[in-house]
């Protein structure tokens, strides 16, 4: 477990102790002839002195055993001719693929075919006679699915990751055998944020989001999307 407080975040923290040092006091001169007046300023005492780094403690334990368990896991690898991607979206009118750098990349990927969202038909971009063409489907001929674990849009389309603790949330994606409904392969992140002690002066300069990848099968040396390791093409194999 590493906290994660910067010298600017400790400089807040002094301020904040020398604040609630003052406050204490006044506090007490103000209930000096209240006999009970421990019952106010012992928690008072205990609350100024957790409060500047309590979110971060426990932010801080969640993100390192959450962790734990990040990173892709391959159940079993299949070849493929294809698969269904449902994290983006792809061509939605019919016709051959003319965009090079488009071509450049379907012909890297080795597959034969692929499938993806088309507002609400399924895109197929196939090669045959050597081009890539794109025909709309009502749904996907793709055995294997790749999609995110957690698929949540706001009113406008825009996806959203899954808060799983206060401060950090998930993000990842999973391979589905839509026959059988098995998952073959998983891929979980987790993302971190600053306690408020941090937020204070964080915000103005970015998120300080701290992303936890985890481990990744190899070779190959570097990381890839998860359907790399579980989705292999046929071409590879033949």
């Amino acid at each position: 477990m590493t906290l994660q407080i910067s010298a600017i975040g400790l400089f807040i923290m002094a301020v904040f102790y020398a604040l609630a040092a003052g406050l204490f006091l006044l506090v007490r001169r103000w209930l000096r002839d209240w006999k009970p007046k421990w019952v106010v300023l012992i928690p008072l005492a205990i609350i100024s002195l957790v409060l500047p780094w309590a979110d971060e403690v426990y932010i801080s334990y969640r993100f390192a055993k959450l962790c734990e368990g990040a990173g892709v896991q391959v159940v079993r690898k299949v070849e493929v001719e294809g698969f269904y991607n449902e994290t983006t979206s792809g061509p939605s009118e019919p016709g051959p693929i003319t965009n090079q750098q488009a071509i450049d990349a379907y012909d890297k990927g080795s597959y034969r075919f692929y499938e993806r969202k088309a507002r609400e038909k399924v895109s197929h971009v196939e090669k045959a006679n050597r081009k890539w063409e794109v025909s709309i489907l009502d749904r996907p001929t793709a055995r294997y699915h790749y999609k995110r674990i957690i698929d949540y849009r706001d009113e406008h389309g825009i996806h959203h990751e899954k808060q799983v603790a206060h401060q950090i949330q998930m993000i990842g994606e999973v391979v589905i055998d839509s026959e059988t409904g098995e998952e073959i392969g998983r891929n979980v992140e987790y993302m971190r944020y600053p306690g408020w002690i941090e937020g204070l002066w964080v915000r103005f300069f970015g998120t300080g989001q701290t992303i936890c990848k985890g481990s990744a099968p190899k070779p190959p040396e570097l990381r890839h999307l998860l359907y790399h390791y579980v989705l292999i093409p046929t071409s590879k194999t033949n």
